[in-house]
């Protein structure tokens, strides 16, 4: 970490410390992602791993670009493109809790879906997509972020269902058990339904205490659509990415072309 001087602690949590550094090189500002290593197991090393591999792998513009990664001995480091503006949980907050449909259709999902479509045919399945893991920059563009969870489906199958309750799908939740063996990219697709929604509604459209509440809410299609959104929006989400059967959903390819998206 010599190289670099630490101006304020971003974020972080049981495992890793997220810093916004200065290089003192190229004088150039990035964020530090610190995995403490005497906190880490065997498992997290080879998760860590992963992630550095993968994330390392993706070359795109709404994708958080990760320049370097090392280690020392009290931790790895992944250092990562900066994106001052925060992230959309903030900026809901900031916001009053939800977003105009149309800078959601083409300032946010938009280039969101453009990034899960290229990660998807790179064989990368995302696997926590929610508000806290999309960034943006100073100048309000979109960066996909956090790649702790990722999978490549071209070398791994999944083996559980892992992320954030109000996002998890369906199959992968046991809400419909025989279609757990679908569990894969329309597992993102169905997150990508549930993000839209809260960032045009405010709050997870099937929020409840316990995951059995939440699956149930799902099964009985318990969706409130406000009647100011558009038809396309209608369409986009609870018609589409949050089909019951992920075998119905379409792919991210798909949705970007979706009239909604098309502004």
């Amino acid at each position: 970490m010599e190289d670099f001087e630490m101006v304020d602690v971003l974020g972080g949590g049981h495992l890793t410390t997220v810093a916004l550094c200065t290089c003192s090189i190229s004088n150039m500002r990035v964020a530090i992602k610190m995995y403490h290593k005497d906190r880490m197991s065997p498992l997290n090393e080879r998760q860590v791993a992963r992630e550095i591999r993968l994330q390392m792998s993706l070359q795109h513009s709404n994708i958080i670009g990760l320049f370097a990664a090392f280690q020392d001995d009290e931790g790895v480091y992944l250092v990562q493109e900066i994106a001052e503006g925060g992230d959309l949980f903030a900026e809901l907050g900031r916001a009053g809790g939800f977003l105009p449909e149309q800078r959601v259709a083409t300032s946010i999902m938009r280039p969101f879906v453009s990034a899960l479509a290229y990660m998807h045919s790179q064989g990368i399945l995302h696997r926590d997509i929610k508000p806290e893991n999309i960034l943006m920059t100073s100048a309000s563009e979109i960066k996909l972020a956090d790649f702790g969870l990722a999978l490549d489906l071209r070398h791994e199958t999944p083996k559980s269902c892992v992320g954030t309750l109000d996002y998890m799908p369906p199959e992968g939740g046991g809400a419909v058990p025989n279609l757990v063996p679908s569990y894969g990219f329309p597992a993102d697709i169905w997150a990508t339904g549930i993000l839209c929604y809260e960032l045009l509604v405010g709050g997870s459209p099937f929020e409840a205490d316990t995951k059995e509440e939440t699956y149930d809410k799902i099964m009985q299609g318990d969706l409130w659509l406000p009647s100011h959104l558009s038809a396309n929006a209608h369409d986009f989400w609870p018609l589409q990415a949050l089909h019951l059967n992920p075998e119905e959903r379409p792919t991210a390819a798909q949705l970007l072309r979706h009239q909604w998206l098309a502004g």
